[in-house]
């Protein structure tokens, strides 16, 4: 910590550490992976929301297109959480590897 003297007393300021590129990689990526799980409870959100209106003003053509739209969109965000939750362990072990040989 670094002390700063303020107007009254010293203020602490935190230092900032110095990441590897390992930790921003993983930093990152698990920021991603969160946005990836919140988008997903969001569109499963909505597709609960949009049937829950289907069952009580009935089906129309735009209700069902929307429910559609959305049901594919939910795929998309579930598919992508699954790929990114997959990919990640083999990259950082890759590049632990990597530095490991330097």
């Amino acid at each position: 910590m670094t002390h700063v003297r303020g107007r009254s007393s010293y203020v602490t300021m935190p230092t900032v550490r110095a990441i590897t590129r390992n930790e921003a990689q993983h930093q990152a990526w698990e920021r991603e992976m969160r946005r990836a799980r919140l988008s997903g409870r969001l569109l499963a959100t909505a597709l609960l929301a949009l049937g829950v209106r289907i069952l009580i003003f009935g089906a129309t053509v735009l209700s069902i297109l929307s429910a559609t739209v959305l049901v594919l969109l939910l795929l998309t965000a579930l598919l992508l959480t699954r790929y990114g939750q997959n990919v990640e362990p083999k990259t950082i072990q890759a590049t632990q590897h990597a530095t490991r040989r330097k």
